[in-house]
């Protein structure tokens, strides 16, 4: 093989250089909040050029791993705190502020992985999740049913009293993986007798059915969840940039 048709297999060289900064974060080396050392230090230290460094934080500061602040730094930021913390969750009030959800009737189990979690999670046959299953509640009603999955191999020994009173982004933080973005899919039907059950709503209300998975700054999918979800007097809100 030709060293041009070699070339085209490689990682270009500002996206090994995110790779090893996101690889120092989730280590531990950065923690939230920690200034990274200035951009000339950094590339001397990492052996690339200025330019191929701001590539690489360019695309970190994009995928909301980084912030840059004029006259101060680049920072790590925070994935459990402020307005990252609802990245991954659209749903309004009817004033457009986000809702904050409690649970009830939290449901874990584990096994191996069946051929649906298998394709949306891309796993192996022989490898295990951690299934969810939960009701989340506004202001003390119910408005979703979720059911969601996660690879055991990223949060080995995941316990039920961690999974239940917490969102993704703090079960992913506390494991050291840096949530990137998200793929969701919307689709309309109706509650049928057990939806309508564990929302309280009419058997054949319109609901929406949320089907998302979220990937982590490495790309590995890290949660796939399937949600039913009645909006009530709230609404669905997805921002276009």
């Amino acid at each position: 093989m030709t060293d041009m048709r070699k070339s085209l297999f490689r990682r270009p060289l500002f996206m090994q250089v995110r790779d090893a900064v996101v690889e120092r974060i989730a280590g531990g080396e950065w923690a939230p909040a920690t200034a990274l050392p200035n951009e000339i230090d950094l590339a001397r230290e990492m052996g690339v050029s200025v330019g191929t460094l701001r590539k690489a934080l360019d695309i970190l500061e994009a995928e909301r791993i980084l912030s840059r602040h004029q006259g101060r730094g680049t920072f790590v930021n925070d994935q459990a705190s402020g307005e990252l913390a609802f990245r991954f969750h659209n749903i309004r009030t009817a004033s457009g502020e986000w809702v904050y959800s409690t649970f009830r009737d939290v449901e874990v189990s584990a096994g191996r992985a069946d051929d649906r979690e298998r394709s949306r999670l891309q796993l192996g046959e022989s490898q295990n999740v951690f299934r969810i299953q939960r009701v989340r509640l506004f202001a003390g009603n119910p408005y979703m049913l979720e059911r969601s999955c996660v690879p055991e191999a990223l949060f080995p020994n995941l316990k039920e009293e961690t999974i239940a009173p917490h969102q993704l982004r703090e079960i992913a933080a506390a494991y050291g993986v840096a949530l990137a973005r998200a793929q969701e899919r919307i689709s309309a039907l109706v509650a049928d007798e057990t939806v309508a059950e564990r929302l309280q709503i009419p058997e054949g209300a319109a609901i929406l059915l949320l089907d998302r998975v979220v990937y982590s700054s490495e790309g590995t999918p890290v949660e796939w969840r399937l949600a039913q979800c009645h909006l009530h007097d709230g609404h669905y809100r997805a921002d276009m940039t």
